[in-house]
Parts: C-alpha cells; sequence; structure tokens
C-alpha cells in the first residue's frame, strides 16, 4: 500500500502554477526518502507539463530535517538567498511549513499576497493555523482499513495506490 505522492505533489505545483506563480522554491528531503524523490518527480512533472523550464521555474532547497526547524532554517536561506525570491514555496510535508509560516510571518511576508505556501499531509493542525494551510491530504481512513483487513485477515494481499486530494486553504489563496 502506497499513497501516490508523484500524483500529489503534480496536485499542488499545478495549483501554484495556476494562480500564476512562476517560480515556485520546493522545500524537499533527501532523495534516499522514496516520498521525497517521488514528490520531486510530482513537481517537476507538473512544471513541464506547463511548458515551465524547471530549471528555471524551480528553486530547490535542501531540508536539514523534516520538521519545524527545519523549515524555519530553509526558509531562512530561501531569503538569504541573492536575486529575486520566488512567490511559493512548496513544502514535502505540512511541518517542514509550518516552520516556513513561521519564518515568513517574522519577515513580514504576508501568506499568501507575498508568499503561497503548501504542505503536503493535511495534519490535523493544517485547517487550524492562523492562515490556514492549503495541504494535500492522504486517504488516512482508506489507508487504515485496507491495512486493518490486511492485518485481521479479511481482506487480500494486494498493491494499492491511493490518490490524494488537494485541500486548498488560505494560504494559497487569499
Amino acid at each position: 500500500m502506497a499513497v501516490d505522492d508523484v500524483r500529489g505533489a503534480a496536485l499542488a505545483a499545478a495549483h501554484l502554477l495556476d494562480l500564476g506563480h512562476e517560480r515556485i522554491a520546493f522545500l524537499n528531503g533527501p532523495a534516499t526518502i522514496r516520498q521525497c524523490a517521488d514528490r520531486r518527480q510530482g513537481v517537476v512533472g507538473a512544471l513541464v507539463a506547463a511548458g515551465q523550464d524547471p530549471g528555471r521555474a524551480l528553486v530547490e532547497v535542501a531540508l536539514e530535517s523534516l520538521n519545524a526547524d527545519g523549515g524555519a532554517r530553509a526558509t531562512a536561506a530561501l531569503l538569504d538567498r541573492p536575486g529575486p525570491l520566488p512567490t511559493a514555496i512548496f513544502c514535502v510535508n505540512d511541518l517542514t511549513a509550518l516552520g516556513a509560516l513561521r519564518v515568513l510571518r517574522e519577515a513580514d511576508l504576508p501568506v499568501p499576497r507575498a508568499m503561497a505556501v503548501v504542505g503536503y499531509d493535511d495534519v490535523n493542525f493544517a485547517a487550524e493555523l492562523a492562515v490556514p494551510l492549503t495541504s494535500v491530504r492522504q486517504p488516512s481512513h482508506e489507508i487504515g482499513w485496507r491495512a486493518a483487513d490486511l492485518l485481521l485477515g479479511t481482506g487480500e494481499p494486494e498493491q494499492v495506490l491511493f490518490q490524494p486530494e488537494l485541500v486548498v486553504r488560505a494560504s494559497s489563496a487569499g
């Protein structure tokens, strides 16, 4: 069982492109983590499908850790880079997005006016933030039911690729 992280990331990137963002920062973890590699593939695929050059449109920032502190450090590094800032950030997960939102608030960069932010996982707090977070939701209940069926022996073992959905909130479409 797995979630189609390539598709989920493509949904997030396509959403930002549809809003007119031409340079998107991607806060991502190491390529040795399958979800990070798949989500990068989805972002790049969405850029190519939209006719964008990923070398120009994508600003990749490596995360030291996949948590709020890692997201904060990566966002601070992004803001310190020379040249024009991207107008959107896609975070590999919602915890890193939480850190990104904190740094953007401290830098007086209003979300989404100055910088749109999208996360991944749609954790419980995403909708409750001061600026509710747009996020890619994984079908956790369906995954749980399938896992329980397998554990209880009531379901047949099968390869299932669950489909995520984009939940648009104020952090990207204020």
